[in-house]
């Protein structure tokens, strides 16, 4: 399909424009991590470097505490909740 505007014709199927150099943007954010020389030692010596170490072991510890994290924002609804609803009448704190 063809698009016409007042300026140009434009075609749907015209190939896109080519990649830039670099890797792909995918909503990475640099951001400072502070460790101790060994840290850094250790991570460097890991295969694809310190931010895939990073990533790694981020991903393993966000599996490992997922359920203890599911219940303390649970616990953390609950509270928001109960102190909405209830929370300057007596005996709140005891509920």
């Amino acid at each position: 399909p063809v698009v016409e505007t007042d300026a140009e014709v434009i075609a749907d199927d015209a190939p896109a424009a080519p990649r830039g150099r670099g890797r792909p943007k995918l909503g990475v954010v640099a951001r400072e991590v502070t460790l101790l020389p060994r840290h850094w030692a250790w991570l460097a010596e890991q295969p694809g470097g310190a931010s895939v170490a990073l990533r790694k072991l981020v991903e393993a510890a966000s599996r490992a505490g997922a359920d203890k994290d599911r219940r303390r924002r649970d616990a953390e609804r609950a509270y928001q909740f109960l102190q909405t609803i209830a929370g300057d009448l007596p005996g709140f704190e005891e509920a």
